[in-house]
C-alpha cells in the first residue's frame, strides 16, 4: 500500500489528469504479478482513503487518456527513459529500447 501512496504523492500530472498508470509485478524480467499482489488489488480497489484502484491493460489506459479532455494538457517526455531506479543496468534487449525511445 505504501508504494501506491508514494506513486500518487510522485505523480507529476496533478491538475492535468485523474488517472495515472502503476506497472507491478515480479522483478523486471516480466515475471507478472502474484497472486498475493492481485488479492491486495481487489481489496484496495474501492477503499476509504485510498486513490481508486482499477485493473486493466496499458492498451485501455492510455485510449482513457486521449479521451480525456485535459489529455492536451499532459506532460510528454522526449529521449531516453531515465528511471533511477534502474540507474546502471544493462539490457540483452536493445530493440525493446529502440521502441521506448
Amino acid at each position: 500500500m505504501e508504494d501506491v501512496l508514494k506513486s500518487q504523492s510522485n505523480f507529476k500530472d496533478k491538475g492535468r489528469s485523474n488517472c495515472s498508470l502503476l506497472l507491478f509485478g515480479d522483478g523486471d524480467g516480466g515475471g507478472g504479478p502474484h497472486r498475493e499482489m492481485l488479492e491486495r488489488l481487489t481489496r484496495m480497489e474501492d477503499f476509504d482513503g485510498l486513490p481508486k484502484v482499477t485493473l486493466s491493460t496499458c492498451e485501455k489506459f492510455y485510449q482513457h487518456l486521449r479521451n480525456e479532455e485535459s489529455s492536451d494538457l499532459l506532460m510528454t517526455w522526449s529521449g531516453e527513459l531515465y528511471l533511477e531506479l534502474h540507474n546502471g543496468t544493462y539490457t540483452n534487449m536493445a530493440e525493446n529500447k529502440l521502441y521506448n525511445r
